[in-house]
């Protein structure tokens, strides 16, 4: 730069700048007076110097902008040459290059200075809209990428042509190609020669062995390709003499630079009538094969999902490999995830010897040098043979047959790396050999016509080189509509793109913006940027912490349930929605035994059958029974309990309490864990996460109790989870499991539940837990019915169990009572109750008399309100809040059935009319057993529930309603607006609910023992039985017969008749098609035998003529 410009200009201007002429200029300096010298000398000889500052930003703005209005306003200021001098640079340069070669550029290397030389040909399109319609005009273009021997320097170098800028010539005259004529030819498949070796060569796998090294290596070099372009064709890529052309293009070239073979890659329309096809398609099919059909169902999705990786949206196309960038990410993250977790199970298993010093060197020097000379250290190599042969043996089973799956799994993956690796290093042995080793899964997976083009000529990724080269170079702000639309404009664009960026280069160096470290890919691959560095870590530890919540596929312990492909999968006996109905057995007067099954309104029918039969059973006598297997009144026909909204009756007492209650200062606070489980927000994403944000919660209030369920297999509360249904059940290995996306679902399975309180213990018995346990005065955690008081000192937690507070209860519910005596031991004076349960209501009223103000913090959000509990309890007084008690589980709770269409609130306004029930209420509970004197009561208020407040028999009430709803003087018949859930249960299936809320309330009575005699629920007399050959826990709905015999025997005539066509639909269908049902020489009739067992009664009248 110095011979370009005036010496003392320079010395002046660089004194100005600096403040002094002896002072040596860095870099920044020197660049600003070079610049400012250079407007000070163009301006000063208005414009005729032509100086590179200029020069070099012209055609820079025209390469990356192509825009006049820019050009102008920086060349008006004095920064730059004109937008006319730049086309005229432009078209000099293409004409220069016409005449140089009709094929190559001065760039690329000819003679032996070429290591490989290789063409990619791709499709052009360009829409165009004219007064027709819009339209897809194509052509075809292509690229030449050399390697060039790293220590090469070129000897014959080849200059441009110079011209006289008097033409000022700003366009390239080139007239339009004639379209190539048409090529016809009969297409014939591959044909090997003759005693040709399939068995592919000994070094393609010493290549592959060598590369495995050196994979993560070339990210520290500059691989650096020239690249250049082809002059393009003005017709669709796909036309076979258009594909003719470009073999011939590419071998003319090839033949100049000095190759001997020579290298093509086309796209993926262009491979049928090539033969070839490039990395970018052969990659990305074989992920889809790999990760949408092999690891289909093994858990590669769900891990994606877990780690974030992936959402239900672009799962599908990930997997598949279409989204080709995503996919490739993914299974990187994966791969590398599996690869450290294997790692670790190495070290454990073999203790091999580790080079600590040499590993924290290249770690804190990251650069190609060292990591050269890392890999020449012996014990690292030996380390690296060693784990290789670990390997080997997982392949071979050693960690059982889910480890060799998901090692295949990662050689897969492997190959996808080598592939491209080996695009980018030019290794033809490594392309070689992962292109036959992909053959396997392409035809194991339905790849045939992807297999047959697994040629190893193609070796660049024809999609992505055209895009990042060509279409990134040309595909300006200003678009290629005004190119596409001009020939000479379009191909001199074309040949002058590679000139054009070398420009580019220059520019960005005169700037000094090429090793400067601050500029976003400055000479360095993209992988080496921090926040790429920063994202891929990410991803890798999100895709440990997911494989570590579900099951890491290198360490489980019992191999022995893993079953083998093959072997035979026994056949699954499903249940649908039918199989809910509950179902009884009769038995007719011959001793016919059949199933009674729960099915629409086949009560109505049987009521209306008994009506019109020879002789009509008398009403009274038939509103004995329920006629169902389920009274219509207490439960629902898959036989579980009525519900009732319980949260009303809670509204009812405090509807004329609307003033703020404060918050007693040094309350105990006892929190219902299990509640406080499903009422958590913004969840971390480890369980022992969510176990500490679980103790800041408890630790704000220093002064808690923190109360969890038990679990208990043969309880009411085991029955009552059994029909809240369960979900999938998982396991928590430790602190670090990641928690499932779906919390509330995980919550549904009471060993996820029983797992996660053994763990909270845990984790806040942990000296990790020390510094918030200081933070509290009184630190108490129950789980599993014991109770352990947590202290902390000098850093550590000590645990100590409560042996007063060990307890068989099961719930915290009634626990509850017994905290609150022992806070009276601890000298407290006041407690706050945290639950959104009303049933703990009803049991503080009943336990208020404890020498202690009993407070109920309940509701959430805007609707969370604090109760006296004590306070009202006096209001209302002893014996009324004994008798809600028993008035509150009578009429329906979680564990006893409430009565269809009464509710809660006017049932309690009759009962508080009604004084002299009062004490039947307050007598619930008083003992296990029900006594008959307390029958009678419980019955003369279901009959006040019912508006009939003058009868004390229910049946008798039916009747009564019954005729109400038929009409008077009218006959029951299929017409008859009949609803069997307004009626009152019989008495034989009120007094098992009678049974069932003694038991209850019995319990709620006796919460202040830590251990409570109780019999069993399934004893007689408690309401319960035992069912099934599981012995399920299932409510008593009556405890006599559900039918008269009169409609038993008509029920048996049916069932009967129904056998008997079942059993020839079976003797039919063994005769016809023995050979269907036959499996290993026996034939089974399980499909048939039981349908014979569950006979469907669904239409009672079709054998009567005379129904209406």
């Amino acid at each position: 730069m110095d011979e370009l410009l005036p010496e003392h200009l320079v010395q002046f201007l660089s004194s100005v700048v600096t403040g002094t002429l002896d002072e040596e200029k860095c870099e920044k300096t020197q660049r600003l007076v070079y610049s400012i010298t250079q407007d000070v000398c163009r301006a000063a000889t208005n414009s005729k110097w032509k100086l590179p500052k200029h020069i070099l930003l012209c055609a820079t703005l025209r390469h990356l902008y192509r825009s006049k209005q820019l050009t102008t306003i920086l060349s008006r200021l004095g920064h730059s040459e004109t937008y006319d001098f730049s086309m005229e640079l432009e078209t000099a340069m293409a004409k220069a290059f016409d005449e140089m070669s009709t094929n190559l550029t001065p760039q690329i290397i000819t003679g032996e200075g070429n290591t490989v030389f290789h063409s990619e040909w791709d499709n052009l399109n360009r829409i165009t809209t004219n007064v027709h319609g819009s339209n897809v005009v194509n052509s075809a273009g292509g690229i030449m990428i050399q390697e060039v021997k790293e220590s090469h320097v070129s000897t014959k170098k080849r200059t441009l042509p110079l011209y006289d800028r008097s033409s000022k010539m700003r366009s390239l005259k080139i007239t339009p190609p004639e379209t190539l004529p048409d090529l016809a030819f009969k297409r014939v498949g591959p044909k090997f020669p003759k005693n040709a070796n399939f068995t592919p060569p000994a070094e393609n796998q010493v290549s592959y062995d060598a590369s495995m090294l050196q994979y993560n290596t070339h990210l520290l070099s500059r691989w650096k390709s020239t690249i250049d372009f082809y002059t393009p064709i003005n017709q669709p890529i796909t036309d076979n003499a258009v594909v003719y052309e470009l073999l011939k293009r590419s071998g003319a070239a090839t033949e100049e630079v000095g190759q001997p073979y020579t290298i093509n890659t086309f796209d993926l329309g262009v491979g049928s009538s090539s033969g070839r096809h490039g990395k970018f398609h052969t990659a990305m099919n074989y992920m889809g094969r790999h990760t949408g059909r092999k690891c289909l169902g093994a858990g590669y999705a769900e891990i994606l999902i877990e780690a974030g990786l992936a959402n239900s949206g672009c799962l599908k196309n990930i997997l598949s490999g279409k989204s080709y960038a995503k996919a490739l990410f993914s299974l990187k993250a994966v791969t590398e995830a599996l690869e450290r977790l294997l790692f670790n199970v190495f070290l454990e298993e073999e203790k091999p010897d580790i080079p600590y010093e040499i590993l924290f060197n290249l770690i804190h020097s990251c650069t190609s040098e060292s990591l050269n000379s890392t890999l020449k250290d012996p014990t690292l190599l030996k380390l690296i043979g060693d784990y290789l042969q670990y390997q080997d043996k997982v392949r071979r089973g050693h960690l059982g047959k889910t480890g060799m799956f998901w090692l295949s799994m990662m050689d897969h993956a492997r190959l996808v790396f080598m592939m491209d690796f080996a695009v980018k290093t030019n290794n033809f042995e490594l392309f070689h050999h992962c292109n036959g080793a992909m053959a396997d899964l392409f035809f194991a997976y339905d790849g045939h016509n992807y297999a047959r083009y697994l040629t190893w000529g193609a070796l660049a990724a024809v999609d992505k080189t055209m895009e990042e080269t060509f279409m990134r170079f040309a595909k300006t702000s200003g678009g290629l509509l005004g190119l596409f639309n001009n020939c000479g404009a379009y191909q001199k664009w074309c040949r002058t793109t590679s000139a054009r960026a070398q420009l580019y280069e220059i520019t960005l160096e005169m700037c000094g913006m090429i090793d400067d470290p601050e500029m976003p890919k400055a000479g360095k691959h993209r992988e080496l940027e921090p926040a790429q560095i920063k994202k891929s870590e990410l991803a890798v530890q999100s895709v440990i912490s997911a494989i570590n919540g579900f099951t890491n596929p290198w360490r489980i312990l019992d191999k022995s349930r893993l079953k083998d492909f093959f072997d035979r999968l026994k056949k699954l006996r499903l249940k649908t929605m039918d199989y809910c109905s509950k179902r009884v057995k009769l038995t007719s007067a011959q001793g016919k035994l059949f199933v009674y099954k729960e099915q629409s309104n086949l009560a109505f029918q049987l009521l209306v059958k008994s009506q019109i039969m020879e002789m009509p059973i008398n009403l009274e006598e038939l509103m004995r029974y329920p006629l169902s297997p389920v009274p219509h009144a207490l439960g629902s026909p898959d036989g579980y309990f009525a519900k009732t909204n319980k949260a009303t009756i809670l509204h009812h007492l405090l509807q004329d309490r609307d003033e703020d209650v404060p918050y007693p200062n040094d309350a105990l606070f006892i929190q219902d864990g299990n509640a406080l489980f499903h009422m958590m927000s913004n969840l971390p994403p480890t369980f022992g996460g969510i176990c500490m944000q679980l103790l800041d919660q408890m630790v704000a209030k220093h002064h808690f109790v923190f109360s969890t369920d038990c679990y208990q297999p043969d309880s009411i509360k085991a029955q009552e989870r059994l029909r809240r249904g369960s979900s999938e059940k998982r396991i928590i290995d430790g602190p670090n499991t990641r928690r499932p996306y779906d919390f509330k679902s995980f919550l549904g399975n009471e060993l996820n539940k029983k797992q996660l309180c053994d763990l909270l213990l845990r984790v806040w018995g942990s000296n990790e837990a020390a510094s918030r346990i200081e933070k509290s005065m009184k630190a108490v955690v129950c789980v599993d019915g014991r109770s352990y008081d947590l202290t902390s000192t000098n850093g550590k937690v000590q645990t100590s169990e409560i042996y007063e507070l060990r307890s068989n209860q099961e719930e915290t519910d009634s626990r509850i009572v017994l905290y609150l005596h022992q806070a009276v031991k601890w000298g407290y004076k006041s407690s706050v109750v945290r639950t959104p349960d009303t049933d703990i209501l009803m049991i503080l009223y009943h336990a208020s008399r404890i020498n202690l103000s009993i407070y109920l913090d309940h509701g959430s959000g805007k609707h969370r309100t604090l109760i006296n509990v004590t306070e009202l309890s006096e209001s209302l007084g002893p014996d009324y809040c004994s008798t809600l008690l028993g008035f509150y589980v009578f009429t329906g709770e979680d564990c006893t059935s409430a009565f269809k269409g009464k509710g809660k609130v006017n049932p309690l306004k009759k009962l508080e009319k009604t004084p002299k029930l009062h004490k039947a209420f307050r007598q619930l509970g008083a003992d296990w057993m029900v006594t008959d004197e307390l029958q009678e009561e419980m019955e003369s208020f279901t009959c006040i529930m019912y508006g009939q407040a003058r009868m004390t028999s229910v049946d008798t009430v039916r009747v009564k309603m019954m005729r109400k709803m038929v009409g008077a003087d009218k006959v029951l018949d299929s017409k008859s607006k009949v609803d069997l859930e307004r009626l009152p249960p019989p008495k034989v299936c009120l007094i098992p609910h009678v049974q069932r809320a003694n038991y209850r309330v019995a319990f709620y009575k006796r919460a202040d023992k830590a251990i409570i005699e109780s019999p069993k629920p399934h004893d007689p007399g408690m309401g319960w039985e035992k069912t099934g050959e599981e012995e399920v826990l299932e409510p008593v709905w009556a405890i006599g017969p559900i039918l008269p015999p009169s409609l038993v025997e008509v029920l048996a005539q049916r069932a009967e008749s129904e056998e008997h066509a079942a059993l020839d639909k079976v003797t039919d269908y063994a005769n016809n098609n023995l050979s269907v049902g036959e499996v290993d020489g026996e034939y089974e009739h399980e499909d048939e035998e039981l349908e014979m067992e569950e006979i469907e009664l669904e239409d009672l009248f079709s054998d009567d003529e005379d129904d209406e």
